[in-house]
């Protein structure tokens, strides 16, 4: 079992990712040390899910509720980023997570679990205001969803 402390908020088990599959020098009271590997993969799924709910207006105003939920390496991200800003300042913090995810709108009424409850995913929501949604002029729109990105795999021998 491999446990890192300097991740405050890393879950059970869960080691930051420049950790994963590198060579660790095991010390134990009753055996001799060895040189062993810490795990390649996280030891449960990653998990990244998005919702909004929202309304689109006559004059092109989207005015909804985002949600987001994660487990992995963007929930470590978000637990640390929640737990270090003032709850205060989420607001802030909520509106450069939303423009991250590619909405450029108004963000209001962030809230989020407790960064320090790491058995379950980290889930944070917002109250999202966007004028001219789209290209709202040509009366074109767009789905209101984040900016997708994935993990590159290994190339096949």
């Amino acid at each position: 079992m491999w446990l890192d402390t300097t991740a405050e908020v890393g879950p059970y088990q869960f080691l930051l990712s420049p950790l994963r599959d590198k060579h660790a020098l095991a010390i134990w009271t009753d055996k001799p040390a060895a040189l062993g590997e810490t795990p390649k993969d996280l030891p449960y799924n990653t998990l990244q899910a998005f919702n909004m709910e929202a309304k689109l207006s006559d004059a092109g105003t989207l005015e909804g509720k985002a949600d987001f939920s994660a487990r992995g390496d963007m929930e470590y991200l978000l637990r640390a980023g929640f737990r270090a800003v003032p709850l205060p300042q989420w607001k802030e913090l909520g509106q450069r997570i939303s423009f991250g995810f590619g909405f450029g709108g108004d963000v209001s009424e962030v809230t989020a679990s407790s960064p320090e409850k790491t058995d379950q995913p980290f889930h944070f929501s917002y109250k999202y205001t966007r004028k001219e949604f789209g290209d709202w002029a040509n009366r074109r729109i767009l789905a209101p969803e984040p900016t997708i990105s994935l993990p590159a795999f290994p190339r096949a021998s």
